[in-house]
């Protein structure tokens, strides 16, 4: 009987936690079990967010319908990414996980900005019908868009500068098995990749992209159209960028690195004044019996 009780309030509590929102990408089945946010409140972040992108990209040619989970610890899936990930975007079916604030322990303003990032890997998903954008591009894109870019990425990058393996395109073209530390790592090359270029092409190249895919190009095909290079061209000057613009970035944790050995710096001062002090002992003791000796001589 307990049970059956459990159950009932459950699936009472199931069925007022979910909402249907008419967006202009079709129906949102939104199931809000966080505690930040209610229903209402969520529908109009968002509407909003949905409104700013179809204004700045476009509307989308498919409209379907998507779901919308906002997870307060509840939620199990296979996907390892997802024990450090804020939010997640599945394709098949089409569906956004994203964590409540008061289970991630973050703002509600770094909500929103998560919320954005996974509302632009749907669009940029839909308008890639062809599956040939990079995962660094679809990150490093959505990061620019949602003004996540920071000086974490910077240092990231920084840190691994010597590694000059890891930093070819075709390295991040997926993110599939990459450890904790590599997916940091991919995630701070998506949003410096898109940063430099910005740098070399321009903003509204980076959005053209998007535009050329939409209108059927391939993404290679989308970023030549864009740019009047060709990825390889693009994936040369990558590297004397990166180490042109972000080697000076270790120097911004090297007073962190120093403070690491402040506790052996004062060990080895404190054994200097020891020896020291243990000198100038020995010389007042050699004085006063010196001392003491031309007194018994004069006596």
């Amino acid at each position: 009987m307990k049970n059956y009780y459990l159950f009932i309030i459950f699936l009472f509590s199931f069925c007022f936690n979910q909402t249907d929102i008419n967006t202009p990408w079709g129906n949102c089945l939104l199931i809000n079990n966080g505690l930040s946010f209610d229903n209402e409140k969520m529908e109009t972040i968002i509407l909003k967010k949905i409104n700013n992108m179809n204004q700045k990209f476009g509307e989308i040619p498919l409209k379907n319908n998507f779901t919308i989970i906002i997870d307060n610890g509840g939620y199990q899936t296979k996907n390892v990414h997802w024990k450090w990930s804020l939010g997640i975007t599945f394709k098949y079916p089409e569906k956004i996980i994203i964590k409540d604030p008061s289970f991630s322990h973050t703002t509600q303003k770094r909500f929103k900005t998560v919320l954005e990032h996974e509302l632009n890997h749907l669009l940029v998903n839909r308008i890639d019908v062809n599956h040939t954008i990079p995962r660094w591009f679809k990150e490093g894109f959505a990061m620019f868009h949602s003004n996540e870019i920071s000086l974490n990425h910077k240092l990231e990058i920084a840190r691994n500068l010597n590694n000059q393996n890891m930093f070819n395109l075709d390295a991040v073209k997926t993110f599939r098995g990459f450890s904790k530390k590599r997916f940091d790592l991919a995630y701070a090359q998506s949003a410096i990749y898109v940063l430099l270029f910005n740098d070399i092409y321009g903003e509204k190249a980076l959005d053209n992209i998007l535009f050329e895919i939409k209108n059927g190009l391939s993404f290679e095909d989308a970023f030549y159209a864009s740019t009047s290079q060709s990825i390889n061209e693009f994936e040369e000057l990558l590297y004397p960028m990166l180490k042109q613009k972000y080697w000076w970035f270790n120097l911004i944790s090297l007073p962190n690195q120093l403070f690491a050995f402040f506790p052996l710096l004062l060990i080895i001062a404190f054994i200097i004044r020891s020896n020291n002090n243990k000198k100038i002992e020995e010389k007042w003791k050699l004085e006063e019996e010196l001392e003491n000796l031309e007194e018994e001589i004069n006596d």
